[in-house]
């Protein structure tokens, strides 16, 4: 699997089979996907919340 590890300027590298290099790549893209998407979940969240925010009579609430 790890091939060697490399520490320079407080980064470590690791150097890896070939083998195991597309199961890293894709489950870095997957989480890259999982963390855009629970981004965009909170902002909707604040939006909803911030909307939400002011009940008093009179008020224009969207939700």
């Amino acid at each position: 699997m790890i091939r060697a590890v490399k520490k320079e300027n407080n980064k470590v590298t690791l150097l890896l089979s070939q083998k195991v290099e597309p199961f890293i790549i894709k489950s870095a893209s997957y989480l890259y996907r999982e963390i855009r998407l629970l981004k965009t979940l909170q902002l909707f969240v604040k939006s909803a919340f911030v909307l939400t925010l002011d009940r008093r009579p009179g008020k224009f609430c969207l939700l």
